[in-house]
């Protein structure tokens, strides 16, 4: 509850996205006292914190550079594991004022072991140089600068990218988290710059769902003419898409005037505003709720 209220407090006061992953990627405590933690309360090993981070924030899957060279991009187990470094001073203790355990910094010098060669590796960005971590600082901090940092290659454009496959239905890049060399943006020029108009407007993403709502692209028919009617990459029409499943039950609701009831919530709470998926829901199952098992947006 604690983790959804925060995110809606934050995305209402319009606060930059930038800010809003740097305090969720650097949380430490308790989610009473902070509520970015509940993110560490999902997710508690490296492994898992690095695949997350990669796909949520940089649109770069690289699960597979855990056991391998990664086939279809650059990235090797060296990169993985590297990046894996600044989750590696990561403690968790008990507290008798909380119900789960409190996130800390653990002092000492981060470094994550490579599995293969058993080499000591320090932590390091993605196709970045080594960072500069003292032993008395949280790398977290320094990982949260380094990817939203204006001149990060990645942050920008994967936020952009999944912003207008929100809107449009599909990413310029597609899949939106899967934004690797060889799978290139259908539009490069464009996707760049959006990212550079995001990054120039301070990461404010109310000004970037109005510069993609009042774009002529978003105003186009979604019924096709001669021309259009195959396309499903150009944009030259408007692709219609499916409702959320949670948008589909609050409409049945209004329509029948029938409010579904969640239990252990307030009465005339919308599916919209359930603080996660551990509602059970018969409709909600049937019309596609993600499960939220993975950070993959192809569930």
């Amino acid at each position: 509850y604690s983790f959804h209220q925060g995110l809606s407090q934050r995305i209402a006061n319009n606060v930059g996205m930038n800010q809003m992953v740097s305090e969720l990627l650097t949380a430490s405590g308790t989610p009473d006292d902070n509520p970015a933690v509940g993110w560490y309360r999902e997710l508690t090993e490296p492994e898992a914190l690095v695949e997350d981070t990669a796909q949520l924030f940089m649109g770069q899957r690289i699960g597979c550079a855990k056991c391998h060279h990664h086939p279809q991009e650059k990235w090797s187990q060296a990169d993985y594991y590297s990046l894996a470094a600044f989750f590696t001073r990561i403690g968790r203790k008990g507290d008798v004022r909380a119900s789960v355990p409190r996130v800390v910094h653990q002092v000492g010098d981060a470094s994550s072991r490579h599995p293969r060669t058993g080499e000591a590796l320090k932590p390091r960005g993605l196709g970045a140089d080594v960072a500069q971590v003292d032993a008395w600082q949280d790398p977290r901090e320094v990982l949260a600068n380094w990817l939203t940092a204006p001149e990060n290659p990645f942050f920008a454009r994967a936020v952009v990218n999944r912003y207008w496959k929100h809107f449009f239905g599909r990413g310029l890049v597609e899949p939106e988290d899967d934004m690797r060399l060889t799978n290139p943006a259908s539009h490069p020029e464009l996707l760049d710059e959006l990212a550079a108009d995001f990054v120039a407007h301070g990461y404010d993403v109310k000004h970037l769902i109005s510069l993609l709502c009042n774009s002529s692209t978003y105003q186009l028919s979604a019924i096709p003419n001669e021309f259009n009617a195959d396309d499903k990459s150009s944009f030259s029409r408007y692709y219609p898409k499916r409702l959320a499943a949670e948008v589909t039950l609050d409409a049945v609701d209004q329509i029948t005037g029938q409010a579904t009831a969640f239990s252990g919530l307030p009465s005339g709470t919308l599916a919209n505003s359930l603080p996660d998926n551990g509602f059970p829901s018969y409709f909600l199952t049937v019309f596609g709720r993600p499960e939220g098992n993975s950070a993959c947006e192809c569930e």
